[in-house]
């Protein structure tokens, strides 16, 4: 096992192992090692050492981090002036089998972890200005920059986003961040089919409110649930409007504050299927065809679900073990989405392709981009796709 404490060390590890053609499983605190393929390197290169704020300019909305930086302690910093990600990371630790607030911020980014603000507020990679990493070759190199226009070049940046260490063993990230809001209010609407939740899901998200986020949860008693951010007038304000301009004969209810924020820390962990290691699937899906797909799924496999991103989001766990991919990969696929085996067990991670098939044109434009990057497939080989 390597575990550098800096940019150089990770570069002379990375040197060492292509050197030595000895695959290598990148982690930060290993809150996602169930996440995507098993790993099949032979040594670990571990970057918790990485650890500590670079550059924080509150006036500027930016934040430089090492890659090893636990998520918390960065929470924890922005806070203390007002100010937060923006993008709403959340904690996949428990829901994978790990202990909650390991998450480190290279992990985060590396899985393009985004929250339920993510249709307000965009995706993990719209928040990434620069990263510094490490090659697959070996090659130290830094790309983006410290201001949120730079189009210099390609956009590698959003490109190591999501790539799960296949490309380059990330050292060094900056952020964007913004305010924390003043206060937040749910409007909760109780009692509903998947069929009305999900009319009131769109109808929130349409309307003029901004919603910052919306969710429909079936279980244990089904409600729909929308935010609104902001200053305190303005979230009064638009929820009462937001109440009226939806028409249901739902029991309508509100959380303020602090419980609105625990609702929504607990939808962003997906901590209804914590506790559990029955196969969980995190489907993409136009909003408008969530409730028929699941409909669909539902008639081959018993499972439950929760809505998120007003249902493009829809997470699905299966009642028994089989993990039923034939039902659920067809049933998105007909809807034009994906589905991910988010949450399974290694057998069947190995079995299973974790990650939706692409598409011919788009597998071999991957297959072109880790040949640019690590030819020699020493960096996570087979995390994301066998064989790459």
């Amino acid at each position: 096992m390597w575990t550098p404490d800096s940019e150089n060390q990770v570069f002379d590890a990375v040197q060492t192992a292509k050197a030595q053609k000895t695959a290598l499983t990148i982690v930060g605190h290993g809150t996602k090692k169930n996440y995507g393929r098993p790993s099949s390197g032979a040594q670990t290169l571990d970057l918790s050492g990485l650890s500590g704020i670079v550059d924080y300019q509150p006036a500027e909305l930016m934040v430089t981090v090492k890659a090893g930086t636990p998520l918390a302690a960065l929470n924890l910093e922005l806070m203390s002036r007002g100010q937060h990600l923006v993008f709403e990371p959340a904690d996949w630790g428990p829901v994978l089998g790990e202990e909650a607030g390991g998450a480190t911020i290279g992990g985060i980014i590396a899985a393009a972890v985004s929250g339920p603000r993510r249709m307000k507020a965009g995706v993990a990679r719209d928040h990434v200005l620069a990263v510094r990493s490490v090659s697959g070759l070996g090659i130290a190199f830094s790309c983006g920059g410290k201001v949120v226009k730079n189009v210099t070049g390609f956009d590698l940046p959003k490109l190591l986003t999501g790539s799960m260490g296949t490309l380059a063993a990330m050292t060094q990230l900056t952020l964007r961040v913004g305010p924390v809001p003043e206060t937040e209010i749910t409007v909760v609407y109780q009692g509903l089919d998947s069929q009305a939740a999900t009319a009131i899901l769109r109808d929130g998200i349409s309307s003029p409110m901004e919603v910052s986020g919306a969710a429909y949860a079936p279980f244990p008693t089904a409600a729909v649930y929308l935010r609104l951010e902001g200053p305190v007038a303005s979230v009064s304000d638009r929820a009462q409007a937001l109440i009226r301009e939806i028409t249901t004969d739902a029991a309508q209810s509100m959380l303020e504050g602090e419980q609105s924020r625990e609702l929504w820390r607990s939808i962003r962990d997906v901590r209804c299927f914590v506790g559990s290691n029955r196969p969980l699937w995190r489907l993409a899906v136009p909003p408008s065809r969530a409730a028929m797909m699941v409909s669909t799924i539902a008639q081959n496999l018993s499972c439950r679900t929760l809505y998120d991103r007003a249902g493009a989001l829809v997470w699905l766990e299966c009642d028994g073990d089989d993990p039923g991919e034939s039902w659920v990969r067809t049933a998105a696929s007909n809807v034009q989405g994906s589905a991910t085996l988010f949450r399974a067990a290694p057998d069947l991670r190995t079995a299973i392709a974790p990650f939706h098939p692409e598409p011919p044109a788009l597998g071999k434009l991957s297959e072109t981009v880790k040949m640019a990057f690590d030819p020699l497939g020493i960096l996570e080989p087979s995390r994301m796709v066998r064989g790459r």
